[in-house]
């Protein structure tokens, strides 16, 4: 008798009961605006309990679990404990509230689960993916000729264009990749360092840091000094990156005379505009960064001010055929017929990601729900915050507003101490407002951020956030004021008794 093969179904495919129990649950937590998302604090604690429950998860387990009961067990751990930056008092980094339309967006992306590594694999996503890279362009003013791809953040981003400048300028038979020098200011993000040592070049000898001016932006005679002595060295100008809103800060170099310059010596000109780049919708920012356009890269990253969800990150380019000379790889497997299509639709082409996830979606998704004008007043409305922010600063006793660009604020407490108090150093300031992020983050209330610049330990605000409103930045100030003041307090008794 002939034995019939028996389907094994795998127990990570949920009835269709099961499935419609959980979605609903998560759903839930996403549509109820009284969630935990909005009103519990934005860094929880773990009870005892808790992590006791998490403890005993700490070996693999060897039998499976149901799976409505775990999902549902993860979905309180998370939906109450978890760090979330939709929460209105999440003002650290630069990573945007995600937004419904991306959060569903993603959701749908990862259901459908499609390939999204060439046309002939699956021509509808990369067609999706294609037109928005062309919505992209639209949006920032830069060439609709160009190319690019959705990454998973800046620091991809960046290293895609390095190794495209590379390339470009391999021509010239260099031998010795040392001899290339790129250009940054000292506010640049650090991935710029990782990209340049993940080339194979040694970031000690060929990074140039330049000099910023007054207003914290790269100086431009320094960049000329810089580039002329490097030449007349041997050396090989490759690389000039202005940032467009800088991750302490939020300054802008000079885009224009950067573009200028690099045009002038035929060097390679790129943007990090991971961050600010969206402001170009803003009527106070959009001619700094005009800019943007000469570039011949250009990083911009959804999950900032796009308020996508993590992760995606953007690499534009100007030629539309550098990112397929620089990343085409040929193999056995690849479908002969791929490179038939126009070279913007082979996406594993372009990048150095064979296998990605179809994060074009949840950016067209939005740029479709929102149009241009939602995106100019939501961008706006965080300006205007960080604004409303430095200026309840500069109007409070105790507070020093150091300052205010793009919607990145920095100040700090200072106490405005009475003639025959102590004073207190520089060094101890720094104490005290580093005391103060750590109780913030204890209490859990708000979640801003610090940066060092000049010796100066500040705090940071950076309002890329859908949720937060004049009231969070009021009670935000207010808790830096009273912890601030006990932190002096103890910090004047201690010394009194020295």
């Amino acid at each position: 008798m002939k034995q019939e093969n028996q389907l094994h179904v795998s127990s990570l495919n949920l009835a269709p009961e099961q499935i419609k129990k959980i979605c609903a649950e998560i759903v839930d937590y996403l549509s109820n605006k009284e969630n935990p998302r909005y009103t519990q604090k934005v860094r929880p604690k773990l009870t005892d309990r808790q992590y006791s429950d998490l403890s005993t998860l700490e070996r693999m387990p060897y039998h499976g679990s149901e799976a409505v009961s775990t999902f549902e067990k993860y979905i309180q751990l998370l939906t109450t404990q978890a760090v979330s930056t939709s929460h209105p008092g999440f003002l650290a980094y630069i990573m945007g509230a995600a937004s419904d339309v991306s959060v569903l967006a993603d959701f749908l992306a990862a259901a459908i689960s499609a390939p999204q590594t060439s046309a002939s694999t699956s021509h509808l996503t990369t067609m999706i993916e294609a037109q928005t890279i062309k919505w992209m362009c639209q949006l920032l003013g830069y060439p609709e000729t160009g190319s690019g791809l959705f990454v998973s953040g800046g620091s991809v981003a960046n290293l895609i264009a390095l190794q495209a400048a590379i390339k470009k300028k391999r021509t010239q038979n260099i031998v010795d990749l040392n001899q290339y020098r790129v250009y940054v200011s000292k506010y640049s993000h650090s991935s710029i360092s990782s990209a340049v040592s993940i080339s194979g070049l040694l970031p000690d000898q060929c990074i140039q840091h330049i000099e910023t001016t007054q207003e914290h932006t790269l100086s431009i005679s320094d960049l000329k000094t810089k580039i002329k002595h490097d030449q007349e060295h041997g050396y090989i100008p490759l690389m000039v990156i202005g940032i467009a809103g800088c991750t302490s800060l939020g300054v802008i170099d000079p885009l224009l005379d950067l573009s200028d310059i690099c045009m002038k010596e035929d060097i390679w000109f790129h943007i990090d505009a991971a961050y600010g780049g969206f402001a170009v919708l803003s009527q106070e920012y959009s001619e700094a960064l005009k800019g943007m356009q000469f570039s011949d890269s250009l990083t911009i990253d959804p999950h900032k001010w796009m308020y996508a969800a993590a992760d995606v990150g953007c690499i534009l380019v100007k030629d539309p055929n550098i990112l397929f000379n620089t990343f085409n790889q040929s193999g056995a497997y690849y479908s002969s017929d791929d490179l038939t299509f126009s070279n913007h639709l082979q996406f594993r082409d372009l990048g150095i990601q064979t296998t990605r996830s179809f994060r074009a979606l949840k950016v067209k998704l939005s740029l479709e729900i929102a149009g241009r004008i939602g995106y100019q007043q939501m961008i706006e409305k965080d300006i205007h915050l960080a604004k409303y922010a430095y200026k309840l600063a500069l109007d409070h006793p105790n507070l020093e507003a150091y300052s205010c660009h793009l919607s990145i604020v920095t100040l700090r407490f200072n106490p405005n101490l009475t003639t025959d108090e102590k004073f207190i150093s520089e060094t101890n300031l720094n104490k005290i407002n580093q005391e103060i992020i750590d109780d913030l983050h204890q209490l859990g209330d708000f979640f801003p951020s610090h940066t060092w610049v000049n010796n100066k330990y500040l705090i940071r605000l950076c309002i890329v956030n859908l949720n937060t409103t004049e009231d969070t930045i009021h009670g935000l100030l207010e808790a830096i004021d009273e912890i601030g003041k006990s932190k002096t307090c103890n910090y004047l008794t201690h010394m009194s008794t020295l």
